[in-house]
């Protein structure tokens, strides 16, 4: 009987870790695997590495896609907007606000505003998605229903024409952040995976251990070691840094699609 100790628990269980920590987990493991390994360790160590591969590569694919200040541009293409809406929607107001005896059109913006905007603003204020179907939808209104000569007539050409060309980078942006959402969505999947063929691979790495058997021990040890060394420098970091961020795709996230 072997005088070195191998509990199989310490390996069967893996430690947590974010998307990156465990591309770098399983890489070191795969590297580690003995050469000596049955061929169902062999396998599992194969499967991993697959797995390992298709998450760097959807990684890699992720930061590529992301741009700078990525949400912090969004808040200003939504800002940029809501303005442009506040500003057609004031100027309209505005001349409803005259006394109608005096100037006649200013009945036909009363109309308006009550046909365009019977809810104020409010559009302005919800989710992206939602934002932008309802621009869309204000938008073809005005054209199906001819208004566009009133509007020109009561506010002035520039504020309907500044709405219009908002909407396209407006309609760009919401694509993109769902995009973005849809791709951390898919990262979470690669983790998910990640760990499961992690775990196959560590379970069957211990079950080729006879405790009788010194050189299975040791073989094990050796293949298992990557684990030992990541629990280690994940105890250095919490002692100095605090704890870890909860499992999951890190550290880029997905903007959400929502408004201010």
């Amino acid at each position: 009987m072997t005088n070195t100790t191998f509990d199989p628990s310490l390996y069967t269980r893996t430690p947590n870790f974010t998307l990156l920590g465990g591309i770098t987990l399983a890489e070191s493991l795969y590297l580690a695997c003995p050469s000596d390994m049955p061929t169902t360790v062999k396998k599992a160590a194969a499967a991993m590495e697959k797995v390992r591969q298709a998450a760097q590569t959807a990684w890699s694919e992720r930061q590529r896609a992301l741009g700078p200040s990525t949400e912090e541009a969004a808040r200003d293409i939504d800002a940029l907007s809501d303005r442009g809406w506040a500003a057609l929607r004031a100027r309209l107001g505005a001349y409803a606000d005259l006394p109608f005896d005096i100037y006649p059109k200013a009945k036909r913006a009363k109309e308006l505003l009550k046909q365009l905007f019977p809810e104020g603003l409010l559009f302005t204020q919800r989710t992206y998605v939602e934002q932008l179907a309802a621009m869309d939808a204000l938008l073809q209104r005005i054209t199906e229903d001819k208004l566009e000569k009133d509007l020109t007539a009561l506010c002035g050409q520039e504020f309907l024409e500044n709405v219009r060309r908002q909407l396209p980078r407006y309609r760009s942006m919401v694509q993109s952040s769902l995009a973005r959402t849809a791709s951390a969505s898919n990262l979470s999947t690669h983790l998910r995976l990640l760990s499961q063929r992690i775990c196959e691979y560590t379970t069957k790495v211990a079950a080729t251990v006879d405790s009788d058997d010194a050189a299975t021990v040791a073989r094990a040890l050796a293949a298992l070691a990557p684990i030992n060394s990541y629990r280690e420098a994940s105890a250095r970091r919490l002692s100095t840094q605090g704890p870890e961020p909860a499992p999951g795709p890190q550290p880029a996230l997905p903007m959400p699609v929502v408004g201010p």
